[in-house]
C-alpha cells in the first residue's frame, strides 16, 4: 500500500480540519469559492470531481464501450438525470 492509502483516514481528518481552519480564519476566501458558479454549478467542486473521475476514465479500455449496449441499465439512470 502507498503512503496515501495507508493513512487515508488521517488525510481525510486533516483535510476536514484544514477546511474548518480556512472557514474560521478566512471566511472571505470561502465566500469567493462559493461564488464561483456557472449555471448553478460550483466551479471548484466541478474541477475537483473531474480530477477524481478522470483517472478512472483514463484507465478504462475504450474498446469496452461497445459492450455498453449489451447492458444499458448502468447508463440509463445517469443519462436520464443528466
Amino acid at each position: 500500500m502507498s503512503l496515501i492509502e495507508r493513512y487515508l483516514t488521517d488525510w481525510v481528518g486533516l483535510a476536514m480540519l484544514a477546511g474548518i481552519a480556512v472557514g474560521t480564519l478566512a471566511p472571505v476566501l470561502v465566500e469567493a469559492v462559493a461564488a464561483a458558479e456557472v449555471a448553478s454549478v460550483n466551479l471548484v467542486v466541478a474541477v475537483l470531481i473531474w480530477a477524481i473521475v478522470y483517472p478512472m476514465m483514463a484507465g478504462d479500455d475504450p474498446g469496452s464501450l461497445r459492450d455498453v449496449v449489451q447492458q444499458p441499465k448502468g447508463l440509463a439512470f445517469p443519462l436520464s438525470v443528466n
